[in-house]
């Protein structure tokens, strides 16, 4: 009988350590993925802002060689 519980804990503690694996792994994914996303939405307000930007200058640009 203690061979069988013996058995049982070692097997238990291999699915415990697998899940932990698995979790800290989906875990790391996640955060990979929200920091790529973050990155990626920064970076197309930041060039919507530029050409919004450039797009004033060029209008104001206009606007005084006309006056």
């Amino acid at each position: 009988m203690n061979a069988c519980q013996t058995s049982d804990e070692i097997h238990r503690t291999k699915i415990d350590q697998r899940e932990d694996e698995m979790f800290s792994r989906i875990s790391n994914w996640l955060a990979t993925m929200m920091d790529n996303i973050h990155d990626e939405e920064e970076y197309k307000r930041n060039r919507k802002r530029i050409i919004e930007i450039s797009r004033l200058i060029d209008y104001l640009r206009a606007d005084i060689e006309d006056m």
